[in-house]
């Protein structure tokens, strides 16, 4: 995990203006060379830590979690606000180990209330962790306003 965050980055710069034009790195065999957004974009390699971290976050907590990266060694870290406290955790332990998973980046927890641009995104349009989900979705017979015990009735 540490090495796909970390992985080396060239920059190809435009000699007279300094304006970096193209990124090259490495990607598991193969050789990537992006040409690099304008100003407004994100940068190719912090669009795979975005992901990857996106996935280990959820692998490691079971939460959907929204990432913005402030910088190439910090991120703001997007969770429901019931997760907060479990993505922290007791003085701030489970946060440490996973930055210290990440090889150092800098994380921030905040609520997803407070992310920009957060027109489409609710903790209503995302579920907040795997584990509702999983209960709503076993519990079907409760939206359908019947029980167990009806529909044994009806099979005698």
């Amino acid at each position: 995990m540490q090495e796909e965050l970390a992985r080396p980055v060239i920059e190809v710069v435009e000699f007279p203006t300094g304006k970096v034009t193209h990124e090259m790195f490495a990607f598991g065999s193969e050789l990537a060379v992006v040409p690099v957004s304008e100003a407004g974009q994100k940068r190719p390699i912090q669009e795979l830590a975005q992901k990857q971290l996106i996935h280990t976050i959820r692998q490691w907590a079971g939460v959907h979690v929204r990432v913005q990266f402030t910088s190439d060694s910090a991120a703001t870290v997007y969770a429901p606000s019931n997760m907060i406290s479990t993505l922290v955790g007791r003085g701030g332990d489970n946060v440490r180990a996973l930055q210290d998973q990440l090889g150092g980046l800098r994380l921030t927890i905040e609520s997803l209330d407070n992310l920009p641009d957060s027109d489409d995104v609710s903790e209503h349009s995302i579920w907040s962790d795997d584990q509702d989900r999983r209960a709503y979705q076993s519990r079907a017979y409760e939206q359908h306003g019947r029980s167990k015990k009806t529909r044994k009735g009806r099979r005698r």
